[in-house]
């Protein structure tokens, strides 16, 4: 009977993780809090977001359509438009995009309908851009534009990084066309994404051509919700 408690009393004392070793942290990351490598225990919270830090909100979803205020190109003259994310696809692979292991490819649309006056008479400019949810400073670094309208960028997912994301855009516009009283023309911006799978932190859409971006490098810098149409590509 004494052997049996022995061996009983070895068996509970093993199942009790922290008194049998140091815990070994992981760093926090964005997803998930800094964790215990053996026993997987953590402590404190996920590292927060850079769009939570400095408060930049307002998103659209597929689908919806919001009001876009840009600027003419003739004239020094507001023009008024409307933008949509009017599709977004994700594969793995087709004939167009390569097979990535870990990785999703996300297509998606996006239009610009200009048809008010000032747009008709002295043309328009429009801005559109990528950047990631959770670490802007870090995928700003990472981005490199390349000759082949290939662009490649890192990003960060559970405490790995991926370092074979991928950014293509195509851009097309139709001609002028009557509408009702005045004309309208549709710009067409195609974005095709290569990100991890299931990855949630990047971040594109559509800024006002008239926003002074001089000196400011970072999106946070020159962030302003009035200027901006934000779309969440969610993995």
């Amino acid at each position: 009977m004494k052997r049996f408690f022995t061996l009983l009393l070895s068996l509970t004392l093993l199942t009790g993780c922290s008194s049998l070793h140091s815990h070994q942290w992981n760093d926090a990351n964005y997803q998930q809090p800094s964790t215990c490598s053996i026993c997987h225990e953590t402590r404190g919270l996920p590292l927060q977001a850079d769009f939570d830090a400095y408060g930049i909100t307002a998103f659209v979803t597929t689908g919806q359509s919001a009001a876009y205020t840009t600027r003419c190109q003739e004239e020094d003259l507001s023009a008024e438009g409307t933008f949509t994310v009017s599709d977004h696809q994700i594969i793995a692979s087709d004939s167009n995009h390569a097979a990535v292991t870990g990785y999703n490819w996300h297509i998606i649309t996006m239009t610009i309908d200009m048809e008010d006056p000032n747009s008709n008479e002295y043309g328009f400019l429009y801005n559109y851009f990528i950047t990631d949810f959770y670490d802007i400073a870090g995928f700003e670094m990472s981005y490199k534009a390349n000759e082949s309208g290939s662009n490649s960028f890192t990003v960060n997912y559970n405490g790995q990084d991926y370092d074979k994301c991928l950014c293509q855009s195509v851009t097309s516009s139709s001609n002028w066309t009557k509408k009702n009283d005045g004309f309208i023309k549709t710009v067409t911006i195609v974005m095709n994404i290569l990100i991890p799978e299931n990855y949630d932190g990047i971040v594109i859409g559509v800024r006002n051509s008239a926003l002074d971006t001089e000196g400011k490098y970072l999106f946070n810098e020159y962030y302003s919700r009035d200027d901006f149409i934000l779309y969440r590509v969610d993995g």
